[in-house]
């Protein structure tokens, strides 16, 4: 009985997973206990090894009865994780665009301002001219 409880406990959520996958694999597990869970203690045992504790707390809060009620409640936060992190790959990619921008900017060449001896040129990476004055195609 330890043996089983130490090796289910081993199953956790995983970063990529969804919670419904994740429950549904957990469950298949307990399922294969040399004993009986009630429902209530299977429960516990899935919220329980879910890594991100808003995730976790979310799913406790509904007091789910069953493990089919935990995957209906679970459907609709994975909707909210894939929202969330697709809006994270969005927000790094425009971060990461917006840096790069703004370093272009930052080193353009100014007639005014800057002195051409200190100037690398970009294209062939020789000191002294700009890379509209570079004589590369």
């Amino acid at each position: 009985m330890q043996e089983f409880l130490a090796h289910q406990s081993e199953r956790k959520l995983k970063h990529n997973e969804s919670l419904v996958d994740y429950i549904y694999s957990k469950d298949a597990l307990l399922e294969k206990a040399p004993f009986t869970i009630p429902q209530p203690d299977r429960i516990s045992m899935i919220i329980g090894d879910i890594t991100e504790e808003k995730w976790q707390i979310a799913l406790t809060t509904q007091n789910s009865n069953t493990v089919e009620e935990l995957i209906d409640r679970a459907t609709a936060l994975d909707a909210i994780r894939s929202a969330k992190q697709e809006h994270k790959k969005h927000s790094t990619k425009s971060q990461i665009r917006s840096s790069y921008t703004y370093d272009e900017q930052r080193r353009k060449y100014n007639p005014i301002t800057d002195d051409v001896r200190d100037i690398t040129c970009w294209r062939c990476g020789i000191k002294g001219h700009a890379s509209f004055m570079c004589s590369l195609p």
